[in-house]
């Protein structure tokens, strides 16, 4: 079976290896891109919580490999951060809560079928995990692969790329180019350097852009007082 778009992927720009009128990289069995949501924010009072649930198979996805993932996006984005409100009135803490682990399980699972991504309204994500260090890249926010491996003879608690996929799974853009290199500013950004780069305040607005705005809205009808709000993140299209 052939995938293919009729017109050019709009994200075709981020995996030139493949025809940008290639479909989930040719395989519709196994990976499908329903334009779901791929982080939940939810906001109660003062606390803010963005949770995303990433889910590994592939050759190299091993428990080994997952729990230094889960450390390593635990170390970026496990910190304290804040936000304000759309309107700037109301200030809020922010957790990132991120939960890595193998898809049912299994070590270097290799699924014929990933029944739970064909479903748009599946908030989980399901990331592929190669044997080497083959560049990482995602799509659509809840696919992709990510390399098991450093660059350049580095181990992977040296050199993960989870932190940084991440990212993108929340929405937001790289901040470099393979020209060019790191955008002027976000040289020390997790979004220009994945190996190095640190999560700050950019990110976290970045994230939380859109979701605040609904939040304004929906917070000044009064039947909402004291009840949660929650927004589904849309990686497809970056909020910074």
């Amino acid at each position: 079976m052939i995938a293919r778009f009729t017109t050019i992927d709009p994200h075709a720009d981020k995996h030139l290896e493949w025809s940008p009128f290639a479909y989930v990289y040719d395989d519709p069995i196994k990976h499908i891109d329903p334009d779901g949501q791929d982080g939940i924010v939810t906001i109660k009072g003062g606390q803010i919580t963005v949770s995303s649930n990433v889910y590994l198979y592939g050759a190299g996805a091993t428990k080994g490999v997952a729990a230094q993932m889960q450390g390593d996006i635990n170390k970026k984005w496990g910190g304290g951060f804040s936000a304000k409100s759309a309107n700037g009135k109301q200030s809020f803490k922010v957790n990132v809560k991120v939960n890595v682990a193998l898809y049912e399980g299994k070590e270097k699972n290799d699924p014929l079928v990933i029944p739970q991504s064909w479903n748009p309204f599946n908030r989980d994500n399901f990331v592929e995990v190669g044997a080497g260090d083959k560049r990482s890249y995602a799509s659509g926010g809840d696919e992709g692969e990510w390399r098991s491996q450093g660059r350049d003879g580095s181990t992977l608690a040296q050199d993960d790329p989870a932190a940084h996929e991440l990212g993108h799974i929340l929405g937001l853009a790289d901040r470099y180019t393979d020209d060019k290199g790191i955008d002027k500013g976000w040289e020390n950004n997790i979004m220009g350097d994945s190996q190095n780069g640190k999560v700050d305040q950019r990110n976290i607005d970045g994230v939380l852009k859109d979701a605040l705005k609904a939040y304004d809205t929906w917070s000044k009808d009064k039947n909402n007082k004291g009840k949660t709000f929650t927004y589904g993140i849309n990686s497809s299209n970056p909020s910074n």
